[in-house]
């Protein structure tokens, strides 16, 4: 007769518990997950905001009137560019302003004349599009999207925009000559009450209120 198979010892039975798969993740997973969340949040809440407005804003634009245009070749005299840049008109704008980080765009309000200070509103966005400032723009996005916990890296974006509206303010000034440092000046005080812009745009005001 065959024997029996012998009973497993206690020390050969094992005991199978059922653990949450959350169990696993150890306390700097759980960081991990925080930060990563965190940066999605920034990232989306900047690059979302800006290409829903893109979409309303090019949207319901239409090329700028003879007037802006005349103010854009005027601008241009005194701070040409390889390309003109297309110059369109929208509802959704505030004030003259760049967007377009490849293809960059000028757009100005809709149904608006330039008046005297036309020239000088382009002549500020294009020494932005001549120094490169939305990919500088983009930059900073990137930086606060890495470093969204960080409230110094939040401080250190913002100095850097205005930094970034002063020096552009002194390469326009640089350009015109000081003949026209009052008339400027007068633009910039006229454009001070505009809303901000949204992120990774340049507006003739947007960083003086911040």
């Amino acid at each position: 007769m065959p024997e029996a198979p012998a009973a497993p010892s206690e020390a050969e039975v094992t005991v199978t518990v059922s653990h949450s798969p959350l169990a696993a993740f150890a306390p700097l997973d759980w960081l991990a997950l925080l930060w990563l969340a965190g940066a999605a949040g920034v990232a989306g809440w900047q690059w979302f905001g800006y290409f829903v407005w893109r979409r309303m804003a090019f949207r319901r634009a239409l090329p700028a009137n003879e007037s802006w245009q005349a103010a854009l070749s005027e601008a241009l005299a005194r701070q040409p560019l390889a390309k003109r840049p297309r110059l369109l008109a929208s509802p959704d704008v505030t004030g003259a302003m760049a967007a377009g980080l490849f293809r960059p765009v000028l757009l100005v309000p809709e149904g608006t004349q330039p008046g005297p200070d036309g020239a000088y509103l382009l002549a500020h966005e294009l020494t932005h599009l001549h120094r490169n400032d939305l990919a500088r723009k983009a930059l900073f996005s990137l930086v606060l999207a890495l470093h969204w916990y960080n409230p110094a890296a939040w401080l250190l974006a913002k100095r850097a925009g205005r930094d970034m509206e002063t020096a552009c303010d002194e390469a326009v000034l640089a350009a015109l000559g000081t003949e026209h440092r009052a008339a400027y000046c007068d633009a910039l005080l006229h454009a001070v009450n505009r809303r901000r812009a949204p992120a990774l745009t340049t507006c003739f005001p947007s960083q003086r209120k911040m």
